[in-house]
């Protein structure tokens, strides 16, 4: 019996390209739950979970999202294309 070949991809676990890819891969870098990061940033819960799901960066509340990425330390022009 022959084993089993395994293949790894580096692919698995790509860079961010959308806001909510940038926000959740930063705030797991950082060992932060949504609630750590809402309260950080004067918003409620539901909005940081609103915030994951975008795929480009929202434009009503621009303070709010820039002191999320104040509080997450990322770069706003970048993640703002």
């Amino acid at each position: 019996m022959k084993p089993h070949a395994y293949s790894f991809s580096t692919t698995r676990h790509p860079e961010p390209t959308t806001f909510g890819e940038y926000i959740r891969k930063a705030r797991r870098e950082k060992g932060l739950r949504q609630k750590d990061v809402a309260r950080a940033t004067g918003v409620d819960e539901m909005t940081v979970v609103n915030w994951k799901g975008y795929r480009s960066v929202p434009l009503r509340g621009r303070a709010q999202v820039v002191k999320l990425c104040e509080v997450l330390g990322l770069d706003f022009e970048v993640i703002a294309g």
